[in-house]
Formats: C-alpha cells, sequence, structure tokens
C-alpha cells in the first residue's frame, strides 16, 4: 500500500478540532468530529482533489476520533483504510473497518465511526448521480428504488482485492509524473470505479444485475464492439459508451467479452489503445514525438505504469519502438 497519496494536492494540516472540523466539512460535508482521548494532540491532515464526480481524498487525525457526518444523501463513501482501524456503524450494521475491511456507505444510512489514533485513511466520495446513471446503463432500465449497498467489503482476495489495489494505485498515481485530474480521460476511470462497485459489493441490485450478467451478448455483438473500438481507439471509449452504441446492457457485453475473447471490455480497450500507440510510434520520428504528450493524450495517467505494461506487451520499450 501506499502512505500519503495526493500529496501535492493538500488542502490542510491542523492542531485544531474546530478549525479541523470546519475544514473537513467544506471539503466531504457538514458532520461531528471530537477527539476520544483528551490526552491526544490532534493532528489532522487532508489532501483531496476532484475528478468530475468524484472526489478522492487522504485523511488522517493522528489521535483517535468520532466522526459523525450523518446521512450523506448526495453521495456514497468508499473509505479504506491505509494504517490503523475503526468501527463504523451504518443504519442497523456495524463493521470493524481495516486495510482488510473497507467502507462501502448508502446516502439514506446514517454514519458514525470512532477511529484509532493511527488511522490513515482513502475516502473517495462518489455522487449519487454518477452511481444511479451507471446503474440506469447495467440495468438497461431505471432504478425504482435507491441503492443500498451492504457496508462492509472484504478486500484480502478474489476480484474484490484486485478492483481495491487499483484504486489506491490509480489514486497514489495522480498529481505523479506530471499527471492530470479532470480530463476527458477520467471519466473512464469513474465509470471503472462505480461500475465495479455496483458489480462487486452485494447491494439491493444485485440479483437483477446477476441475472443479466448470465445472459452473455452473442458472439456477433463482441466483434462488432471490436470493429467499432477499432475503427477509433482514440475516442473516451467506456463499458458503458460501447454498450450502448451496439444496444446491448453493459452486463451482457462484459460476459460476451468474458466469454468470447477472454478479457473484460476495460483490459480490452486498454489493449487497443497500446495497440494503436505501439503502431503510432513504429511510424513515427524520435525528434518529433514526446512519449511523455503520448501517454497522456492516449489517457494512461502513469507514464512510468505506461512503460512497464507496454514493454510486457510487445517485448520492447516506447523509446525502442520510436527508434527503431
Amino acid at each position: 500500500m501506499l502512505t500519503r497519496p495526493l500529496e501535492q494536492y493538500e488542502i490542510f494540516r491542523s492542531h485544531d478540532l474546530d478549525q479541523t472540523r470546519d475544514l473537513m466539512s467544506r471539503v466531504l460535508c457538514e458532520h461531528y468530529l471530537d477527539v476520544l482521548d483528551p490526552t491526544a494532540q490532534l493532528d489532522a491532515r487532508m489532501n483531496s482533489t476532484r475528478l468530475s464526480e468524484v472526489l478522492l481524498n487522504y485523511v488522517e487525525y493522528g489521535a483517535p476520533v468520532l466522526v459523525d457526518p450523518g446521512r450523506t444523501r448526495d453521495f456514497f463513501v468508499v473509505q479504506a483504510h491505509l494504517r490503523g482501524s475503526g468501527v463504523v456503524r451504518s443504519g442497523r450494521e456495524q463493521i470493524a473497518a481495516s486495510s482488510n475491511r473497507i467502507v462501502v456507505s448508502s446516502p439514506e444510512e446514517a454514519l458514525r465511526m470512532s477511529l484509532t489514533r493511527d488511522t490513515e485513511l482513502v475516502l473517495v466520495k462518489i455522487g449519487t448521480g454518477l452511481v444511479e446513471r451507471i446503474l440506469r446503463d447495467l440495468l438497461g432500465a431505471e432504478p425504482d428504488r435507491p441503492i443500498r449497498f451492504e457496508l462492509g467489503m472484504d478486500v484480502v482476495g478474489g476480484a474484490p482485492r484486485y478492483w481495491y489495489r487499483t484504486l489506491v494505485q490509480e489514486i497514489g498515481s495522480l498529481g505523479k509524473h506530471g499527471q492530470w485530474t479532470a480530463s476527458p480521460w477520467s471519466a473512464q476511470f469513474e465509470e471503472w470505479l462505480v461500475t465495479k462497485l455496483l458489480v462487486l459489493q452485494y447491494n439491493n441490485y444485485s440479483e437483477r444485475l446477476s441475472r443479466i450478467a448470465a445472459h452473455p451478448a452473442p458472439a456477433r455483438l463482441v466483434t462488432r464492439a471490436t470493429e467499432l473500438v477499432r475503427a477509433d481507439p482514440q475516442a473516451e471509449w467506456t463499458s458503458c459508451s460501447v454498450a450502448a452504441a451496439l444496444g446491448v446492457e453493459p452486463g451482457r457485453l462484459e460476459s460476451g467479452f468474458q466469454r468470447y475473447r477472454g478479457l473484460p471490455v476495460t483490459d480490452f480497450l486498454f489493449r487497443e489503445r497500446l495497440r494503436a500507440v505501439y503502431h503510432l510510434l513504429q511510424d513515427g520520428h524520435p525528434g518529433e514525438i514526446r512519449l511523455s504528450d503520448v501517454a497522456r493524450c492516449w489517457g494512461f495517467r502513469d507514464q512510468y505504469r505506461f512503460a512497464s505494461k507496454y514493454t510486457a506487451t510487445f517485448g520492447e520499450t516506447p523509446d525502442q519502438t520510436l527508434r527503431r
């Protein structure tokens, strides 16, 4: 795991309780904050940056605290301990939160937590409108009731662990090596984040989503999707936008890709952009192309990770392709 992500986006550092409560309330939402041990010295820090409909935050308190935001109403929270632990209650549920069990809150359930002195959190604030819109795309119909997630998400193994580790890595890459935050390409990250959250974390729509995924799109639609993306690989494709262009539910398209291509749609989109960059560098001139510009223009946030994936795929570095 990483420590203090989003470092260059530091909002504040404070030892004053009232000031900390006020500043965090401005960034996150109005909430109650108190130090549980009167002998402890508060040493709070927040780093924060916004994409489009997602706010990414790193928070530490330096003292055991009680945090009570109540009902968040217009946003969901994914909260993960990098260090420390806590007891989190939402509605009738209560969990012990740690680096192995993260929190997924629901807007209509009152949220309250007590956190240990050594707590360091990644806190992702996701707009309700974004989650509802992606759920509507996944269902192919309007949701008929508010979305409610199970509070605790175990991330010790399997697909949840991969999703969580990718989330933390992506947050850690923002702001480094000249990366962008809000940009057209950030929509891909936001959609991936929410789509996987809806599929992986049990919620009151899980059965409907499972029934849709159980009927994969036919091979002809997978072929059409492949042709569509390859015709314009630099378009800001997402799983939902490809599915919408074909008139099929994203869950069915995902299942079709798994069946007929053996990989998720997001991995296919990533590989196609890599393939397009490979041909671009093959035909390019070293004096006219900057690799950092190419990575940024094609939506690869971290140039170093881009180079690593590129080398693993093609057996040579981007610079070697360009100079060959």
